[in-house]
């Protein structure tokens, strides 16, 4: 007897999203509040340390804090993947919008590809 997975899926992609945008919006706050550091000082040089040790901590080592702060980042990690994978599986399932999704991700690897080449000059 073969299930339905589809509604499964849908869910995965869906809490996997919710994950995801968490974290996200996070980083993205923060390295906009780095990149215009000039810009924002009025946070004090506490809040600047903070979000610098946010953006570059690297490894399982530290505090509780710092342990926990991995961990939510490597969790994030995986719930990416399971993003992609899930959205990749629904938009295989879709009949008339395959020719859309082809184009959009053959461009998105040629973007992809231009700036990892750009990067390499």
């Amino acid at each position: 007897m073969k299930k339905n997975l589809y509604p499964f899926i849908r869910v995965a992609h869906t809490w996997s999203a919710f994950v995801l945008l968490g974290f996200l919006l996070m980083y993205f706050i923060t390295g906009f509040m780095l990149s215009h550091e000039d810009q924002l000082s009025g946070g004090g040089p506490g809040a600047y340390k903070t979000i610098t040790r946010l953006h570059r901590i690297h490894g399982y080592e530290g505090d509780l804090p710092h342990l926990l702060y991995a961990l939510m980042m490597d969790l994030s990690s995986l719930a990416l993947l399971l993003f992609v994978v899930t959205g990749f599986y629904m938009w295989l399932k879709l009949e008339r919008k395959k020719a859309y999704g082809i184009a959009l991700l053959l461009l998105a690897c040629a973007l992809t590809g231009g700036v990892i080449w750009s990067f390499m000059k």
